[in-house]
């Protein structure tokens, strides 16, 4: 996975909104759920959720399939799979492909080391 889709698909998932759609939607399986039964779930108006649909969907998190004047939302399993072995890199001290270097100086000093 390339660092800019990595960061991408973090930030979409960095507010909180659509950290609780994105585990929803994760959750229902392969079956997907409805725009409206998410904004149902979340508690949340439906043209305040497209906002965050997009950016999920911009992030190649999830996928939109439209049936008429209804749509199905999933998880994109392939993608999902594959920022989970890069987040476990990561966190793990690893290469990931894209990065020069994850502890440059101007890093250390970010984060106060």
């Amino acid at each position: 996975m390339e660092a800019p889709f990595l960061i991408d698909a973090l930030s979409a998932l960095a507010q909180p909104h659509r950290l609780r759609a994105y585990a929803l939607i994760a959750a229902s399986g392969t079956e997907g759920m409805s725009p409206g039964a998410l904004a149902d779930a979340l508690g949340m108006e439906r043209n305040h959720l497209i906002v965050h649909l997009a950016i999920l969907v911009d992030a190649g998190l999830i996928s939109r399939i439209d049936h008429g004047r209804t749509a199905t939302l999933t998880r994109n399993e392939k993608v999902s799979a594959r920022l989970s072995v890069d987040i476990d890199a990561l966190l793990a001290g690893g290469v990931v492909p894209g990065y020069r270097s994850l502890s440059t100086h101007s890093d250390r000093h970010a984060v106060g080391m």
